[in-house]
């Protein structure tokens, strides 16, 4: 990180002191990096806790190291061990390695004071907290999801909350998506997209939100519904929200299926017989 100055005060891992604002830029490579609260993108007075925010936007990447967003014996806040981006305003994480995790909630794009705009953008490392919440009050909240597991090699959490403002976006890297591993209860509200470009050898089934736990899925995303098609230049894809990626027969998982193509003879019979069909009905000879 870098010193102490009018738009940065170092982590405490007691009181959770910590800030980076007024459109400031800070790069976390440290291992063993604690803070109490953590929150990209607010405005806020000094003496709270690690803050990027306002506009301009501020910026957190993250470059490698460990970041551990927990509070310390004596600390005290409203949002303790939370980490929270774009709150009241904007924030931007982008995490290109190292390993992330926190105690509570990860919360993207929140509040009710002023417009906000938060994102969390991962392409490295990886990621875990209890609950992934993404756009409270109605504010924007993307979580990007950059990469495959070459690349990202977990994005975990307990439940996920998405609510009708916020995107969960996966870019395709060559083997696909890590997605997200919960073991709780999800909530699907909001949008989704996926970039498929990058996706390399054709596979039958990729996973977007393995789902272990028992609950079901009792929401779907609001711009996908069960079957929505996306293609791709390996082929296309129907979206589902009936996998079962564990085997475990629960079928509560989110994932895209490879839709079978038919063979080129299968597809010539089927135009040689629509052909004497017609041939047929007009009185041909």
């Amino acid at each position: 990180m870098p010193p102490s100055g009018p738009n940065y005060a170092e982590p405490d891992e007691n009181n959770g002191e910590a800030r980076v604002i007024g459109g400031y830029t800070a790069n976390l490579t440290q291992v063993g990096e604690k803070v109490g609260s953590l929150i990209v993108g607010k405005l806020i007075p000094p003496g709270q806790p690690l803050y990027v925010d306002p506009m301009p936007l501020s910026t957190l990447n993250i470059l490698g190291g460990t970041l551990d967003v927990k509070a310390g014996p004596t600390y005290s806040y409203i949002f303790p061990n939370d980490f929270l981006v774009g709150n009241n305003d904007k924030g931007l994480v982008n995490q290109l390695a190292g390993d992330v995790t926190v105690d509570e909630d990860l919360i993207i794009g929140s509040g009710a004071q002023n417009p906000a705009d938060g994102t969390y953008h991962i392409t490295g490392g990886s990621l875990n907290a209890r609950t992934f919440i993404m756009g409270i009050g109605l504010q924007p909240g993307e979580l990007i999801i950059d990469g495959d597991a070459n690349d990202i090699s977990d994005i975990s959490a307990q439940d996920l909350i998405q609510y009708p403002t916020s995107t969960l976006n996966f870019v395709f890297g060559d083997a696909g998506t890590p997605g997200l591993s919960l073991t709780g209860s999800v909530t699907l509200d909001g949008l989704l997209t996926l970039d498929l470009d990058g996706l390399g050898t054709p596979r039958d089934a990729i996973v977007l939100i393995d789902n272990a736990g028992a609950s079901p899925l009792f929401t779907n995303f609001s711009n996908a519904a069960e079957g929505t098609l996306y293609s791709s230049l390996q082929g296309t894809y129907a979206l589902t929200y009936g996998y079962d990626a564990q085997g475990d027969l629960l079928n509560n998982d989110v994932a895209i299926v490879l839709v079978p193509v038919p063979s080129t003879f299968w597809l010539l019979m089927a135009g040689l017989v629509a052909f004497t069909r017609r041939r047929e009905i007009r009185g041909a000879p």
